[in-house]
């Protein structure tokens, strides 16, 4: 078999994908983050399989690579996921990578999030009042998401609480302040 130099072969050579990036829609919240990017643009943006991400709390390591799912040829458009289970009150930094058939981008500049600390608690429920001379006595339940080791009360709307006495029948949770 010869070779024909009169018709050479032409072609653009495939590249991996370019670096993604977070961009700052990303946010935290309870227990989770939001995490969004930019999709690699021009023909380096295409054919992309697949996006993982890493992450490390606090001062820790990176852990390995996690697939993100429904981000492969069927969710090429794909540029955000939700992480769930994460503490509440830690920081996170997180790295992303893309990948196509001829490999993975440079990762991504590390995103850093910190996510709120312990959330309030419930609030109580079944509030009563019973209007008296000069006073007026509340009644209620706690909530049932947590204990509680104390009560504050506003009279001004909410622009200043100050902590209030009580008395608590245990055997059905309820509370009373006059």
């Amino acid at each position: 078999m010869s070779s024909d130099s009169n018709y050479p072969i032409t072609g653009t050579p495939f590249a991996v994908p370019d670096q993604p990036y977070f961009i700052n829609s990303s946010t935290a919240g309870n227990g989770q983050v939001s995490l969004n990017w930019n999709r690699p643009s021009g023909s380096q943006g295409q054919g992309i399989s697949q996006y993982e991400y890493q992450q490390k709390e606090g001062n820790g390591s990176f852990s390995g690579w996690n697939s993100i799912p429904d981000s492969g040829p069927t969710g090429v458009n794909k540029n955000s996921y939700t992480i769930n289970n994460l503490s509440n009150g830690s920081t996170y930094k997180f790295i992303l990578r893309a990948k196509n058939d001829a490999g993975y981008s440079v990762e991504s500049w590390p995103k850093t999030l910190k996510l709120p600390g312990q959330l309030l608690f419930s609030a109580p429920a079944n509030l009563t009042y019973t209007a008296g001379d000069g006073e007026v006595m509340l009644t209620w339940d706690d909530p049932d998401d947590t204990t509680i080791s104390g009560y504050e009360l506003s009279s001004n709307g909410g622009t200043t609480y100050n902590a209030i006495t009580y008395s608590s029948d245990s055997a059905s949770n309820s509370h009373s302040h006059t």
